[in-house]
């Protein structure tokens, strides 16, 4: 779970401020000079090709054989959730009996080629990169004027999204007197244009990328048109080249910041003031839109913190590639799509047309350094929040089924020559591909506007306890047993040698750029490592027996078999001869881990101690979808659900009354065990404690004011100043967010290949243990942890094909159905918090006992960061043996 606690919290501010770097504004117009910066390899070179040269696509033989072999390798995906359609991200279903089986079967390598060289293309290198371009002219002038067009694609597209509208621009129309030479560039790092080796190549830059190169084929003024990042970019060169782009038409225009924040509130009092009643729904509620685009970004959030993590899948995988951009040709093209099975994907598009632009990503391999872009642009360093008012003439294409929405009137606070605003009859995010004619008819109606005007550019529980349901999760006609049943974790050879032959076959990852660690992900570098101890030194099945050394089973509980270790102390005698009472605890694992986690500390708590009268008799389950636990299979199994199973567990089990420890998702679920069923919980110990209510974060912000009201001087840094706690937070739940929104999207990017399961998992295991691992090139990962246990516990998400399933706990607990539902109960059962002190963060005493009524004990522990248990055992369990036997004292006997 990670940030469960505090995401939820800060998330929706934060994304405010996060989105609005697109577009904040100055009050006053300023010209601003970027450098000519070197992106290539070595230092610049004065020297360096300037010719402009022939370029053709190629798909060789062997790529060709390479990618069909891996479509045949397809894993089965897990299925979607009964009546989801496309709401959890791409159906996998869907996926591999349709996209893969055609792309596999009936995709025409050799014909799409063909069709993709149709254009004349070309390279050039501009400050050290190779950039890859198609340049269309007009064949029949007619003695009419020709206007240079730069047109910018943006992610997930390509310059693929343009082939049907080319012809459209390039061709003459006889009620204008002029026509278009189209320039349309792959941006640096997507498709075939070389990536920059070192950070820093945001939007602002590649529009200074994107200048250069006009200006290398000889075009001193020029029109622009973008969607998406490439609204962005011409953007950007509309207010960094004034006196070069004649004149800028998008079709994702926007204005966030502060101004247009309060006006967008205050007119929710009066909307009629801005819009017409029929266009009220397009703006308000504003909580509904705001949750509405919460939903749809988190591969925003993830891109811009972990591109090289969330990049691998999509990299190693054509069937994890074509499931995490298709989803955004489903959701983007008219969100009413997602509730369908098949995502409604070929309701604008053709299985051609689609596949043409995965391959556009495919063959270069330029996933990873495409999703850079959003890296480069949403950091500290980045220039991107200087952006300033736009003067040139401009034009809005708004399409109905787009991202984003502004009234005119917002628009015009940012672009200050606004020439034409249109409202479409129809289409998505991905105009050009969609609604070609659209989109052309709109772009020629604007260069004329604008050749024809004679504008200048220049101008205590108060809350009763909610009675919780106790449905069935599993299939409909599935039997009711209530047998425990022994289980031993035993895998098969040709599971294993599968696997094995899928991290031989794993691609070469891009190489990590220069100098930067882990702080954009997994390092590639070290990612080699990983997969060759994993395919050389690793020995499963000596693994699988210590896997295998606890006593494990199996039983049903609300439909769903649910593992579990059942652990009995080793004696039943102290050391002094006399009977030990024996108390039942449930141990409770997170994500991304499982039940390996708690391999060291399991014997820590079974084993008698000098002086104490009491020993602990261990269940440590995996959580519903997770690992040998079956997942449900329909919607709404939130941390709170998956409580109600838990306590249905315990008594399956016999146990009236337990102890409680968890820690992530554990540390939620215990929670919620504790706070729902409080009678059935002597005591809950947790080394991950937050709160998070309006209370709570009220508190937090006076605290930014007033410290001493609500923090100890010695911890005041653990959470202030908040801009820079909060930047941190942000930046390292990315995953959260995804997972939140879009679970089978990123689920099956990760069940495909090996290597991007490790990668994905792995890069927790540094940054959460330590944020400054994240410095170093090997992560730090092997600080805490050694390769086989890591490795243990993603073979434990691999040979159960759980990811999906385990990541669909964030959508289900993040959903409508249950945000917010329990945060405003207290918790009245002894409760203790471990605070370690590189946990992901840290709520202060004060507010934690907002919540937890009967706080017991609140340690600050030596060393060690969130995955306790598998870090620190011994301080874990001195910690817990340390809570128990206060509750013991105090309240049972």
């Amino acid at each position: 779970m990670g940030f469960f606690v505090v995401v939820k919290v800060i998330v929706g501010l934060l994304m405010v401020g996060f989105m609005s770097l697109f577009y904040l504004q100055k009050s006053s117009v300023k010209t601003i000079e970027l450098p000519n910066t070197w992106w290539g390899p070595g230092t610049e070179n004065l020297q360096a090709d300037k010719t402009v040269r022939q370029f053709e696509i190629l798909f060789t033989e062997a790529q060709v054989n390479d990618l069909k072999s891996r479509l045949k390798n397809t894993r089965d995906l897990a299925p979607p959730l009964e009546g989801t359609g496309w709401t959890y991200g791409t159906s996998g279903t869907f996926l591999k009996k349709n996209i893969v089986d055609y792309w596999l079967n009936k995709y025409d390598f050799k014909k799409r080629l063909a069709y993709l060289n149709k254009y004349d293309q070309f390279k050039t290198n501009i400050q050290g990169l190779d950039i890859h371009f198609i340049h269309v002219k007009p064949k029949n002038t007619q003695g009419k004027k020709v206007v240079p067009l730069l047109i910018l694609h943006g992610w997930p597209g390509s310059v693929r999204e343009f082939y049907e509208l080319i012809p459209m621009l390039t061709s003459p129309q006889a009620d204008h007197d002029f026509v278009f030479e189209v320039i349309v560039p792959s941006l640096p790092g997507f498709g075939f244009s070389s990536p920059a080796v070192r950070p820093g190549l945001g939007a602002k830059e590649m529009a200074v990328v994107m200048m250069n190169l006009m200006r290398r084929l000889g075009f001193d003024k020029f029109y622009t048109q973008g969607g998406d990042w490439g609204s962005i970019i011409v953007g950007q060169m509309a207010t960094l080249f004034p006196q070069h782009v004649l004149g800028i038409h998008s079709n994702f225009c926007g204005v966030l910041g502060f101004k247009t924040t309060l006006k967008t509130f205050l007119y929710s009092f009066f909307p009629s003031l801005l819009l017409p009643k029929e266009d009220h729904h397009l703006l308000y509620p504003m909580k509904k839109h705001f949750f509405n685009k919460l939903l749809e970004t988190g591969y925003l959030h993830i891109q811009a913190t972990k591109p090289d993590t969330v990049g691998i899948g999509p990299s190693d995988s054509p069937a994890s590639l074509a499931g995490y951009v298709l989803e955004k040709f489903s959701s983007a093209t008219n969100p009413d799509y997602k509730t369908r099975d098949d995502g409604g994907i070929y309701e604008k598009f053709t299985a051609d047309a689609l596949i043409d632009n995965l391959m556009m990503y495919w063959i270069p391999n330029s996933m990873t350094t495409a999703m850079r872009i959003y890296a480069e642009s949403f950091n500290l360093q980045s220039s991107l929040n200087e952006i300033w008012p736009i003067i040139i003439p401009s034009a809005c294409a708004q399409f109905p089924k787009e991202l984003i929405f502004f009234p005119e009137e917002f628009l015009r606070d940012k672009f200050y020559n606004l020439i034409q605003v249109t409202r479409m009859p129809r289409g998505g995010h991905f105009a050009a591909l969609e609604e070609p004619k659209l989109l052309s008819d709109d772009v020629w109606k604007f260069v004329a506007a604008v050749d024809n005007s004679s504008k200048n550019c220049c101008l205590k529980n108060e809350i009763e306890i909610p009675r919780m349901p106790e449905p069935n999760w599993g299939p409909v006609d599935g039997t009711k047993d209530s047998s425990v049943r022994p289980f031993k974790i035993s895998v098969p050879k040709d599971v294993i040698n599968d696997l094995k032959e899928r991290l031989l076959r794993t691609r070469e990852p891009v190489p990590p750029l220069e100098n930067v660690g882990w702080t954009y992900g997994l390092s590639s570098k070290y990612f080699k490592k990983i997969i060759d101890y994993w395919i050389n030194k690793y020995d499963w099945y000596k693994r699988q027996d210590l896997l295998n050394k606890y006593p494990q089973f199996i039983t049903n509980i609300q439909g769903l078999d649910i593992h579990f270790y059942h652990v009995k102390p080793s004696k039943s005698l102290s050391t002094d001869g006399k009977p030990l009472k024996v108390l039942p605890l449930l141990l409770v694992h997170g994500w991304p881990g499982s039940v390996v986690e708690f391999q060291k500390i399991i014997p820590m708590l079974t084993t008698p101690r000098p002086g104490k009268d009491f020993v602990f008799e261990v269940i440590a389950p995996s959580l519903p979808g997770y690992g040998f636990s079956q997942g449900a299979v329909r919607p709404h199994m939130g941390h709170a659900q998956m409580a109600v199973v838990m306590k249905n567990l315990m008594t399956r089990l016999g146990f009236d009354k337990f102890y409680t420890q968890g820690g992530d998702w554990g540390s939620a679920i215990t929670t919620d065990i504790s706070t729902l069923f409080s009678e059935r919980v002597t005591g809950a110990h947790l080394n991950m404690c937050g709160v998070r209510n309006s209370k709570s974060f009220f508190w937090l912000l006076v605290g930014s004011y007033f410290p001493s009201l609500v923090i100890e001087s010695e911890h005041y840094s653990k959470v202030y100043p908040l801009t820079e706690k909060w930047s941190r937070l942000l930046e390292e739940s990315g995953y959260f967010h995804l997972q939140a929104t879009k679970p089978d999207t990123i689920g099956t990017a990760l069940m495909q290949a090996p290597a991007s399961l490790a990668t994905y998992i792995l890069e927790k295991f540094s940054t959460w243990t330590n944020p400054e691992y994240r410095f170093r090139d090997d992560g730090g990962l092997l600080e805490k942890f050694s390769m086989d246990e890591l490795l243990d516990n993603i073979m434990v998400y691999w040979i159960t094909d759980s990811i999906t399933t385990s990541v669909r706990l964030y959508a289900e607990s993040f959903s409508s159905e249950n945000n917010n539902k329990y945060d405003s109960l207290t918790t009245n059962v002894p409760v203790a918090c471990a605070n370690f002190p590189h946990e992901i963060a840290y709520t202060p005493k004060s507010l934690i006992e907002m919540r937890f009524k009967n706080l017991i004990q609140f340690n600050h522990l030596p060393r060690g960061g969130h995955f306790a248990a598998f870090e620190e055992p011994k301080l874990l369990a001195d910690d817990f043996w340390e809570f128990v036997e206060k509750v013991e004292q105090k309240f049972t006997k």
